[in-house]
């Protein structure tokens, strides 16, 4: 799977599908940004539904809410396509949520997650990162990421999963912008052991 697609492709197929409504753009635009999303998702998915909720329905759902308000987006951008499409999952993530744990039991964490991804700010240093460009599965690395320390898990999911700029992430986890990139720092680390462990490569690029 390929998770880290060149702004200037995306800038190209974003040109397509909006202004040509090119269909095989848009199937592309969404493809490229799927491994990213299917290990965003399983690693969201709160234990108590994933004996009942397939992440793959989810993708599914995503990829049709997204067709449907694709043309929405303002002042769209590849930026500001990962972050709205990031949005989108956790929206159906959170729906989901609703469908099998019922509307009374509130998932704040979702909840908080799914209130952030719906702003865009442009945040600075490039795309959203690939971990493992080789990874035949994501729930490889889904799992992996369980393994980590609750702190490392959140640093590594909001920075290069869903994209958030440092600001955000710093008032998330209540630690100071400094702070956060030690923290992601040892994050990185600890996730190259454990993939090494299992004869994976960690290279983020």
């Amino acid at each position: 799977m390929s998770w880290q697609t060149p702004d200037s492709e995306l800038a190209e197929l974003l040109q397509r599908a909006l202004v040509d409504q090119d269909r095989e753009a848009f199937d592309r635009l969404f493809g490229s940004q799927a491994g990213r999303l299917e290990v965003l998702l399983r690693a969201r998915l709160p234990r108590v539904l994933r004996a009942r909720v397939d992440v793959e329905d989810i993708m599914q759902e995503t990829y049709v809410r997204a067709f449907q308000r694709f043309r929405r987006i303002p002042d769209v951008t590849p930026e500001v396509f990962r972050r709205w499409i990031v949005h989108i999952a956790l929206r159906e993530l959170k729906r989901a949520f609703e469908r099998n744990a019922g509307t009374q039991k509130r998932d704040v964490v979702l909840e908080r997650h799914v209130e952030s991804a719906s702003h865009f700010p442009k945040s600075p240093g490039g795309t959203p990162s690939s971990f493992v460009g080789r990874l035949e599965s994501a729930g490889i690395l889904a799992e992996v990421l369980e393994a980590l320390p609750r702190d490392y898990k959140e640093v590594i999911l909001l920075r290069d999963f869903e994209g958030q700029p440092a600001a955000a992430i710093a008032e998330r986890l209540r630690r100071s912008p400094g702070a956060v990139d030690v923290l992601y720092h040892r994050a990185l680390v600890r996730l190259s052991t454990l993939l090494t462990e299992r004869g994976l490569s960690a290279s983020r690029y």
